[in-house]
């Protein structure tokens, strides 16, 4: 019951009233009731979530483990191998020295017994050779004057007498030889130019050009360590 004072309503109420069986409702739930096998069944179940949940997380940590494990045999090996490498690389730098001083050895050793032979058996071929392409680039010469060692003009007078019939007809030759020249050598003069060859010149030229790629001789360094250079 409400009742309004001065101050504003009061209620009245009659809590015994309240908790008479005539004034609760009655509750028509009945309250769970499980037998022993489902007790049990659901013992097992929440067993077998749990220890689902637990081979799920060991699982886990396991594959983790091993993968860290894996990362670090990497890693490992990768240093092992970075280390290898470059004492490899150092071995393989060493040995490319060596073996390229021995193969320039072996280039000049060759040619200082080949060269003279080729000198011998070629060089009058070579300095006629280079007569007869020397007379092909001449042009407009009244007169032309061949030089050769006593040799190379006995051997190839006639081929450069011929060449000059061909390509310089009417044009006066002079062919002699020269005491100065080797076997290997050719002067050639016109009315406005010169040509002076040397088969040898070339050919020592060529073996001081081999000996300037010789390596220099190794140096010990500090740590005994042979350093090239």
């Amino acid at each position: 019951m409400m009742q309004k004072n001065a101050m504003g309503y009061l209620f009245d109420r009659d809590f015994d009233a309240e908790t008479s069986d005539g004034f609760m409702a009655p509750c028509d739930t009945a309250a769970p009731i499980y037998t022993e096998d489902e007790l049990h069944a659901a013992e097992w179940a929440a067993r077998a979530e749990g220890f689902e949940a637990g081979r799920a997380h060991g699982k886990t940590e396991a594959l983790e483990a091993a993968a860290a494990a894996r990362a670090a045999e990497r890693h490992d090996a990768l240093v092992t191998l970075a280390a290898q490498m470059q004492e490899l690389c150092a071995g393989a730098v060493d040995h490319r020295t060596a073996l390229e001083t021995q193969m320039t050895e072996f280039a000049i050793v060759a040619c200082e017994r080949i060269v003279p032979e080729i000198l011998r058996t070629r060089s009058t071929d070579r300095a006629a050779a280079e007569v007869r392409r020397c007379l092909g680039l001449i042009m407009g010469s009244t007169r032309i004057r061949v030089f050769l060692s006593q040799r190379a003009l006995e051997e190839h007078r006639g081929i450069i007498e011929e060449t000059v019939r061909d390509r310089h007809a009417g044009v006066a030759l002079e062919l002699s030889s020269d005491p100065a020249l080797a076997d290997g050598d050719a002067r050639v003069e016109w009315d406005n130019g010169v040509m002076d060859y040397s088969f040898g010149q070339i050919a020592e030229q060529l073996l001081d050009a081999l000996r300037q790629t010789r390596p220099a001789p190794a140096k010990t360094t500090e740590k005994g360590r042979v350093a090239h250079g």
